[in-house]
Parts: structure tokens; C-alpha cells; sequence
């Protein structure tokens, strides 16, 4: 098992960003309208607090859910400008993490982290029904879009070929 003294400075910002980076990558796939914005990023920082509590057989996951930062109450990022944008930026941090932790951490403990960040991207999407039509009268739990922003991070992070 790794831990965050195995791990530069910038390796382990990488590791903690990741989170809230996915996360904006899934919401800015899809904009849900100011309430479903909230939603969705209300259930990443409950599932970021539920795994600081229980804590998981993986060390890794359970020091990168402890140093992310966000909390209850606490303040959004700034989105960035387009889900394209938020979406090429996951994906690349995705890929990063995927090759940082084949070289320092067990294959176990690597693919348990990318499921747990997959997890964090699926709790977003679930958060909140996206509006199919002009009148919110048809709506879905997960998007298209989002579906297709979670595939890229998924092959991203090595979990689908």
C-alpha cells in the first residue's frame, strides 16, 4: 500500500484534485440548472464524507478522501467555461493518475482508487434528473453526455479497454 510519503508534492495534488475535478467534468457535461448544480456537487462532498468515514480497505483512497478539503458547507470552485474544457481537463488528470499509480502503487490498490473515482462520477450523475425536452417534462437520472464524459474518464484511468 502507498501512502502520501511515497508521492511528490504535485503527484499528490494531482491525487486530491481528482475528485472535484471528475466531478466538475461530469456536472459541466450536462448542466442541470442551479439546483441540480448544487445537487451534484452536494452528493460528491456526501461521498467524499461517508468514505472519511467508513474508510475502505484501501489506505489510499482513505488519505486522498481525508486531504481533499471539501466539506459540507464549503464553497464550489469555479466551473470552468465549457463541459468541454472541465471534460478534457478530467480526462488528462485521469490518464496522469492512471500512469502515476502503475508506477508507485500495487495493481490492487491502483484500481481500487480509479473505481473509487469512478464512483465520485457516478454519485454526480445520479444527483440530480437532467431535462430532455425545453419544458423539463421528460428527464433522465444520467445524461447522454454524462454517460460519455464517464466512459472518457473511465478508459482514461486503464478500467475499460
Amino acid at each position: 500500500m502507498t501512502t502520501k510519503t511515497d508521492y511528490t508534492d504535485e503527484e499528490w495534488s494531482l491525487l486530491t484534485r481528482a475528485p472535484l475535478s471528475i466531478a466538475a467534468a461530469v456536472i459541466a457535461s450536462d448542466l442541470s440548472g442551479p439546483v441540480g448544480v448544487a445537487q451534484e456537487f452536494m452528493s460528491m462532498v456526501k461521498l467524499i464524507e461517508a468514505t472519511r468515514q467508513r474508510h475502505t480497505s484501501n489506505e489510499l483512497v482513505n488519505a486522498v478522501a481525508d486531504a481533499t478539503g471539501v466539506e459540507a458547507g464549503s464553497p464550489t470552485a469555479s466551473a470552468p467555461q465549457s463541459g468541454a474544457e472541465a471534460i478534457t481537463l478530467a480526462v488528462g488528470e485521469c490518464r496522469e493518475i492512471a500512469a502515476l499509480l502503475a508506477r508507485k502503487a500495487p495493481e490492487a490498490e491502483a484500481h481500487s482508487f480509479a473505481r473509487w473515482l469512478m464512483l465520485v462520477a457516478q454519485t454526480v450523475a445520479e444527483a440530480a434528473r437532467e431535462d430532455d425536452d425545453e419544458f423539463g417534462l421528460a428527464a433522465t437520472l444520467v445524461s447522454e453526455n454524462e454517460i460519455a464524459a464517464m466512459h472518457q474518464m473511465e478508459q482514461a484511468l486503464g478500467l475499460m479497454s
